[in-house]
C-alpha cells in the first residue's frame, strides 16, 4: 500500500480530535502516560486542495507539497 494512503502514528488521542470528542480527549488527556508529542501523518491531515499533489518516500519524514493553497485555518 502506498504510504500516502494510510496515517502514520495515530494513536486514540488523534481519533479523539478528529471525531470531535471533547469528553474522550480530556479523559485521554487525563490519564498518565498519552504522549501528547506523538506525531501522526497522512493525507488526511493535508489541506484538500494539495492532496492530489502530495508526495511521500520511504526514505524520509517529510513529504513535498506547492507552496501556495487555499487553507484559511
Amino acid at each position: 500500500m502506498p504510504i500516502e494512503c494510510v496515517l502514520i502514528g495515530e494513536n486514540a488521542l488523534h481519533m479523539a480530535i478528529v471525531n470531535e470528542d471533547p469528553a474522550m480527549v480530556k479523559l485521554l488527556l487525563n490519564i498518565h502516560g498519552v504522549d501528547v508529542q506523538q506525531r501522526c501523518c497522512g493525507k488526511f491531515f493535508t489541506p484538500a486542495d494539495q492532496q492530489a499533489s502530495r508526495r511521500d518516500s520511504d526514505l524520509h519524514e517529510w513529504f513535498d507539497l506547492p507552496t501556495k493553497t487555499n487553507y484559511e485555518g
